[in-house]
């Protein structure tokens, strides 16, 4: 496993340990918010870097949190962001 993906995976260890219930999700200029369909959070944000069963897993990227999408019956259930800790 590369570390790029091992690094994923651990993140993705921590967010189910330690999430933070978000209200949305924000990709450049576009906002999805739970109840939106699951069409729209491909339109608004792609590809997540990640699948798991009925979380999507976004990383955007160094100066952002990742965020894990919960998907169920074809529209977002919940969106959740992981604590930061460190400096």
């Amino acid at each position: 496993m590369n570390r790029t993906k091992m690094g994923l995976a651990i993140t993705v260890g921590l967010l189910v340990m330690q999430s933070v219930q978000a209200d949305s999700l924000q990709c450049g200029t576009n906002l999805v918010s739970v109840g939106d369909e699951e069409y729209t959070l491909l339109e608004k944000c792609g590809e997540p870097s990640m699948k798991e069963g009925g979380n999507w897993i976004y990383n955007q990227g160094q100066d952002n949190l990742v965020m894990v999408v919960e998907i169920s019956d074809g529209k977002v259930q919940s969106i959740r962001t992981a604590k930061t800790t460190g400096p």
